[in-house]
C-alpha cells in the first residue's frame, strides 16, 4: 500500500484543504518530513490512519479533536486519500463528526454527521463505517492494530515494547497474532479446575459433616477414632446400626407382653367401675321416680282448670272478629277520597310554590334589565377609547425598539474605540521598537562600511592606487572599529526591521477600517438621536436613552395595563347585551306562565273542600280510623282466640309428658336391678396394678423409640454417606487430571518459572521477532549488541517468559535493555521495532506494504549512529519501498534530498511544500 495523493480540509492544523501529491516521491527511498515544532508534522501519519480506519496513528487526537481550529465555519472538515495497492488504485474519503452552519438558520449551527466512502478501482462505492472496515481489511490485510505496527511506528512507540514486561509484552503480541484462543483455554482450564477443586472441597466437607451427626449408644463405641478414613467410618455405622436393629426387635417382644397383662387387668377393671356406676345410678332413679310422680300429679290439676274456661273464651272472640270483618269494605271508599284529597294537596302546594318563584324571577328579571342597561350606556365610549390605547402602543413599541437599537450601536462605539485604543498602544510600541531597531541598523550598517573600510586601508600603501576611489595618496587610513559587525547580523537586523514594517502597516489598515467602521456608527446613532429627541447631544446622549428607556418602559405597563381594562370593559359590554336579550326573553315566556298557574290554584282549593266533607261523613260509622288498624285488631283478636286453643293443648301434652316419664324412670329401675351381680372388686388395687404396668411399659417403649429414632437418622446418613463417597472418589479422579493441566498452562507448577500456555506459544513469535531484528541491530551498532530472551528469571512469583536482555559481545556480558544509554536504546527499539513489523507482515502473509512511516527519535543518536540507522532504514527500501520519516535533526535535513516541508502562517494554520 502506498499513499498517492493525500488532501486535508479544516484537519488538525490545516485550516484550509491541503493536497499533498505524494506521488511525486520517488517510488523508493528515504523522505524527510520537518518543520516548525507544532505545524503538523505528525498530522499527516495521523491523516493516513485516520482515513483508512476511523482513528488516529498516535491515539492522542480523539475524533472531536481533528476539526482545525483555525478554520471558517463553512470550510467542511475531511481527509481523501488515493493510494495503490497491487498495481490498482482506491479512493477513500472521510470525515468525523463537527459543527457546521446550518442551512436552515442564518446564526445558528448543526451537527455534521461522520460520513466515509470507499471507491474501488471499478468505480463501485462502498459506505459505511462497519463495511469499509471490513473492505479496507480484505485489501490490505491488516487491521489498525497491525498497520500502525508495521507501516506507522509513531512517536513515544519506540520504548514502549523495548522496556515491557512479560505481562504488557504479551498483551501486545496477543493482539498481533491473535493468541487470544490460548489465554482462553487457559482460563477454562483454571476456571475448570477451580470449580472442580469447589466441588471436590464441597463434597469432602459433606462427609465430614455427615460424619459428625452421626448419633453413637452410650458408651461410645471404642473402634471408631476421630482419624479414622470415611470408608472405615461408614463400616463402623453399618455395625451400629446392626445392633441397634437387634435391640429394637428385642424390645418389641417385651412390649407385647406387657399389653396382654395390661389388657387383662383394664377389663376386671372395667366391670368393677360398671357395678359402682349402677349402683349409684339405681338410687339416683329413686330419687328421681319420687319428684316425678309429683310433676305428672301437677300437670294434671293444670290440664282440668284449662278445660274449663276454654269453651267460653272462644265463643266470645269469635263474634267480636266476624263484627270488624264486616266493616273492611268500607274503608277501601274511605281509602280512595283520601288518596284524592291528598293529591289534591300536593298539586296545590306545588302551584303555590311555582306561582311564588314566578313573581320572584319577574321581579328579579325587571330589576337586572334595568341594572344592565345602565351599564351598557355607560360603557358606549370604550371601542373608541380602545383604538386610541392601541395607537399608543405601537409607537411606544417603536420608541422602546429605537432606544435599543441606539443603545447597542453606542455600546459597539465603545468596543471600537476600546480596540483602537489597543491597537494605538500596540502601534505606537511597534513604532517604537522599529525607531530602535532602525537606528541600531544605520549605526551597524556604517560601522560595517567602516570595518570594510579599514580592511581596505590596512593593505594600502603610499604610490599605489586605493582600489576604491584610484588614489595614490592616503593621508588620513581609515581605522577598523573596535566591535566587529558581520553581515549575517545586518541581514538579519534589516529583515527583522521589515517585519516590522509590515506588522506596522498592517495594524495601520487594521486600525483605519476600524475607524471607518466606528464612524458609520455615530453617523447612525446621530440620526436616531435627532428623530428620537430632535437634537445630538453626544455627552449626554446614553444618559437621555437611559432615562427615556426607563419612562418608555413605564408608560408601555401603563398602557398595557390600560388595555387590557378597555378589552376587558368592551368583553363586558358584549356580555351584558347578551344577558339583556336572555332577560326579555325570559320575561317573555315567564308572565303568561304565571297567570295560568294562579287560575289552576283556585279550581284545585275548591275540589279540596268538597272532598273533606265525603270524608268526614265516611269516618263517623267506623270503630277504628282506617283498614289498617281494623287489621291489626282482628289479628290481635285471631292470636287470643289461638293462644288459648294452644294453652289447653300444652297443658294436655305437659300431662301426658309427665306420666311417661314416671313409667320410663320404673322400667330403667327394674333393668339396673336385673344388671346388678354379687361379685366383690377391689377397685383401687386393680387401678394400682394398672398404673404400675403402664409405668413398666412406658419405659420399654422410649428405650424403643430412642434406639429407633436412632436407627433412622444413622440409616439415612449410612445411605447419603456411601453415595458421597462414590462421587468423591470421581472428582478425585478429575481433579488429578485437572490439576496438573491447568498448572502446566497457567504456569502455577511449584519451583517452575510462570510461563503461561499462551506466553510459550508467543515466545515461539518472539525469537523469530528477535532474529529479524538483530540483522539490523549487529548494522548499528557494528557488531556490539544482540537482543536475547532471557530464558532464566529468579522471579518465580511473577510472570516471564518474554523479558528481554541484550547481549554485549565486545565483553560477553548480558544485562538488561533498561541499562543502555538513550541513544543505544534508540537502535535496539527501532531494530525490535522492524522486526516487529517484519514478523507482522510474515504472519499476516502476503501483504504488500510499499511505504512506512517513522516518527521521530533520531535525536539522541550521534553521527556515525544516525549513519548506521539511515543504511538500516536505507536497506529496508530496496524493491520499491518508501520510508517518511519525522525528525528536526539537522543532519538528516542534509542527507535526505526528498522533503515535505510544513511551515506555521502567521494567520493560523499551516501550509505544506514538496521538495525534490
Amino acid at each position: 500500500m502506498r499513499p498517492l495523493r493525500l488532501t486535508l480540509s479544516a484537519f488538525g492544523p490545516y485550516a484550509g484543504e491541503m493536497t499533498l501529491e505524494l506521488d511525486k516521491l520517488s517510488s523508493q527511498g528515504i523522505y524527510l518530513i520537518t518543520g516548525d515544532t507544532g505545524a503538523g508534522k505528525t498530522t499527516i501519519f495521523d491523516a493516513i490512519t485516520y482515513v483508512l480506519y476511523g482513528q488516529t496513528g498516535s491515539g492522542v487526537r480523539q475524533n472531536y479533536m481533528l476539526r482545525s481550529k483555525y478554520a471558517e465555519p463553512e470550510i467542511p472538515t475531511f481527509v481523501e486519500m488515493d493510494f495503490l495497492y497491487r498495481q490498482d488504485i482506491y479512493t477513500i474519503r472521510r470525515n468525523p463528526e463537527y459543527m457546521r452552519p446550518s442551512k436552515r438558520s442564518a446564526q445558528g449551527f448543526t451537527k455534521a454527521p461522520a460520513q466515509v466512502a470507499l471507491t474501488m478501482p471499478d468505480g463501485s462505492v462502498v459506505t459505511g463505517n462497519k463495511d469499509v472496515s471490513l473492505a479496507i481489511l480484505d485489501i490490505i490485510g491488516l487491521d489498525v492494530s497491525q498497520f500502525t505496527q508495521i507501516a506507522m511506528i509513531c512517536q513515544g512507540d519506540f520504548m514502549r515494547l523495548i522496556h515491557a514486561s512479560t505481562p504488557e509484552r504479551s498483551a501486545i503480541f496477543r493482539r498481533i497474532f491473535n493468541t487470544e484462543g490460548y489465554q482462553t483455554l487457559q482460563a477454562e482450564l483454571r476456571n475448570k479446575f477451580s470449580e472442580v477443586n469447589k466441588e471436590f472441597n464441597k463434597t469432602r466437607d459433606s462427609i465430614n459433616q455427615y460424619i459428625d451427626g452421626i448419633q453413637f449408644p452410650s458408651p461410645q463405641p471404642l473402634f471408631l477414632e476421630e482419624t479414622m478414613p470415611p470408608d472405615e467410618v461408614l463400616t463402623a455405622l453399618k455395625e451400629i446400626n446392626t445392633t441397634d436393629q437387634q435391640q429394637e426387635d428385642a424390645l418389641k417382644v417385651q412390649l407385647t407382653t406387657k399389653e396382654t397383662a395390661l389388657t387383662k387387668l383394664n377389663e376386671q377393671v372395667t366391670q368393677a367401675q360398671r357395678q359402682q356406676r349402677l349402683q349409684q345410678q339405681q338410687i339416683s332413679g329413686q330419687q328421681q321416680l319420687t319428684i316425678l310422680k309429683e310433676k305428672a300429679q301437677a300437670a294434671q290439676e293444670t290440664y282440668t282448670t284449662l278445660q274449663q274456661s276454654v269453651e267460653t273464651n272462644t265463643k266470645k272472640l269469635t263474634i267480636d272478629i266476624n263484627k270488624l270483618k264486616e266493616e273492611l269494605p268500607k274503608y277501601e271508599e274511605l281509602s280512595k277520597k283520601t288518596s284524592q284529597q291528598q293529591s289534591l294537596t300536593l298539586s296545590k302546594d306545588k302551584l303555590q310554590v311555582e306561582i311564588t318563584q314566578l313573581k320572584e324571577d319577574l321581579d328579579a328579571i325587571t330589576f337586572n334589565l334595568q341594572k344592565y342597561q345602565k351599564q351598557i350606556e355607560s360603557l358606549s365610549q370604550i371601542g373608541i377609547n380602545l383604538e386610541k390605547l392601541k395607537q399608543q402602543q405601537q409607537e411606544l413599541a417603536l420608541r422602546k425598539a429605537n432606544l435599543e437599537k441606539i443603545t447597542k450601536k453606542l455600546a459597539e462605539a465603545k468596543g471600537y474605540k476600546a480596540e483602537l485604543k489597543d491597537y494605538d498602544t500596540n502601534f505606537k510600541k511597534q513604532s517604537k521598537e522599529f525607531d530602535t531597531l532602525h537606528n541600531t541598523y544605520s549605526k551597524s550598517y556604517v560601522q560595517f562600511l567602516s570595518q570594510q573600510a579599514g580592511i581596505l586601508a590596512q593593505d594600502l600603501e603610499e604610490g599605489k592606487p586605493c582600489p576604491v576611489c584610484g588614489s595614490k595618496e592616503h593621508p588620513k587610513l581609515a581605522t577598523m572599529p573596535k566591535e566587529a559587525v558581520t553581515q549575517d547580523a545586518l541581514d538579519k537586523m534589516q529583515s527583522k526591521q521589515k517585519k516590522l514594517e509590515a506588522l506596522l502597516r498592517q495594524l495601520s489598515t487594521t486600525m483605519g477600517n476600524i475607524k471607518g467602521k466606528r464612524d458609520t456608527l455615530l453617523e447612525e446613532i446621530k440620526a436616531l438621536s435627532l428623530d428620537l429627541f430632535a437634537k445630538y447631544e453626544p455627552m449626554t446622549l446614553e444618559a437621555e436613552v437611559k432615562t427615556d428607556q426607563q419612562q418608555t418602559l413605564k408608560a408601555i405597563q401603563t398602557v398595557a395595563l390600560e388595555v387590557k381594562q378597555a378589552e376587558d370593559s368592551l368583553k363586558t359590554k358584549d356580555t351584558l347585551v347578551k344577558k339583556v336579550e336572555e332577560l326579555q326573553q325570559q320575561q317573555t315566556v315567564k308572565q303568561p306562565l304565571h297567570i295560568d298557574k294562579t287560575t289552576q290554584l283556585t279550581k284545585t282549593v275548591a275540589d279540596i273542600e268538597h272532598l273533606t266533607e265525603i270524608i268526614t261523613t265516611l269516618r263517623m260509622g267506623l270503630q277504628y280510623p282506617d283498614e289498617r288498624t281494623t287489621k291489626d285488631q282482628i289479628h290481635a283478636l285471631e292470636q287470643q282466640l289461638q293462644a288459648e286453643k294452644q294453652n289447653f293443648l300444652n297443658a294436655q301434652k305437659a300431662r301426658e309428658q309427665a306420666q311417661a316419664k314416671v313409667k320410663a324412670t320404673e322400667g330403667t329401675l327394674q333393668q339396673i336391678a336385673s344388671e346388678l351381680t354379687n361379685t366383690v372388686y377391689d377397685l383401687p388395687k386393680l387401678q394400682e396394678d394398672v398404673a404400675k404396668l403402664n409405668q413398666e411399659k412406658q419405659g420399654l417403649l422410649q428405650q424403643q423409640q430412642d434406639i429407633h429414632a436412632r436407627l433412622n437418622h444413622n440409616k439415612q446418613i449410612q445411605d447419603k454417606l456411601a453415595s458421597q463417597l462414590v462421587v468423591l472418589k470421581q472428582q478425585e479422579a478429575l481433579y488429578g487430571q485437572l490439576k496438573p493441566l491447568s498448572d502446566t498452562a497457567n504456569g502455577t507448577v511449584t519451583s517452575k518459572e510462570r510461563i503461561t500456555l499462551e506466553t510459550y506459544i508467543q515466545m515461539y513469535y518472539f525469537d523469530r521477532i528477535l532474529a529479524r531484528a538483530n540483522t539490523r541491530l549487529m548494522t548499528m551498532t557494528q557488531g556490539q549488541y544482540e537482543l536475547i530472551r532471557c530464558e532464566e528469571s529468579g522471579q518465580l512469583r511473577s510472570q516471564t517468559g518474554l523479558d528481554l536482555n541484550v547481549l554485549d559481545h565486545y565483553n560477553g556480558s548480558q544485562r538488561s535493555v533498561k541499562t543502555l544509554s538513550g541513544g543505544e536504546s534508540f537502535k535496539a527499539s527501532l531494530a525490535l521495532a522492524l522486526g516487529l513489523a517484519d514478523e507482522i507482515q510474515s504472519f499476516a502473509g502476503g501483504i504488500q506494504l510499499d511505504t512506512m512511516f517513522i516518527d521521530e527519535g533520531f535525536g539522541s543518536l550521534d553521527s556515525d549512529s544516525l549513519a548506521q540507522a539511515l543504511k538500516v532504514l536505507t536497506s529496508l527500501t530496496e524493491g520499491h519501498k518508501l520510508i517518511g520519516i519525522i525528525s528536526h535533526v539537522q543532519e538528516l535535513k542534509e542527507k535526505i534530498d526528498q522533503q515535505i516541508v510544513i511551515t506555521k502562517q502567521p494567520q493560523g494554520g499551516s501550509s505544506v511544500e514538496i521538495i525534490l
